[in-house]
């Protein structure tokens, strides 16, 4: 696991990692669009870790960002240490580099998403982690992707 990467390509996959549930997104290979993909169990732990790996080739993802469930506060928690070992036995078996990403917020904003959206409240627990996930690799492409050319002269 890295703590930041520099990628060839943008294309990413991203995982919110709860306890019953591994909500996926993937971006485009210019880190633009970010793509909600769907949930994975995550019991069995092996196959779930396993459908990620899959995940990944089939996407030909060239990273990894996994969400980390940190306090309000900043600090770590059973979940946050739950999640880190968890991605440590993920980042053994991918090919591809692994970082974990501060996810503070994005249950909150996946719930705006999905009111924004009229998505009726029964249907939210099958798409709530996948968007939570899109939200946590857009927060992460934000950050980390340089802007593709300077503005025009007077533009801000």
């Amino acid at each position: 696991m890295t703590a930041d990467a520099q990628w060839p390509s943008w294309r990413l996959l991203a995982l919110d990692v709860g306890n019953a549930r591994i909500g996926w997104a993937v971006s485009d290979p210019t880190g633009t669009v970010v793509t909600p993909r769907g949930v994975i169990p995550r019991q069995p732990e092996a196959r779930a870790i396993m459908q990620i790996c899959a995940a990944v080739a089939e996407e030909e993802a060239v990273g990894v960002i996994v969400g980390l469930p940190l306090s309000l506060s900043g600090e770590h928690s059973e979940q946050t240490r739950a999640t880190e070992t968890f991605a440590q036995k993920l980042a053994a078996q991918l090919s591809v580099p692994l970082v974990l990403w501060d996810e503070r917020y994005t249950t909150t904003e996946a719930q705006r998403i999905l009111r924004e959206r009229r998505v009726p409240r029964e249907r939210w627990r099958s798409q709530i982690d996948a968007i939570a996930a899109g939200v946590i690799l857009q927060d992460y492409l934000d950050a980390h992707i340089p802007p593709v050319a300077a503005p025009p002269d007077g533009m801000p």
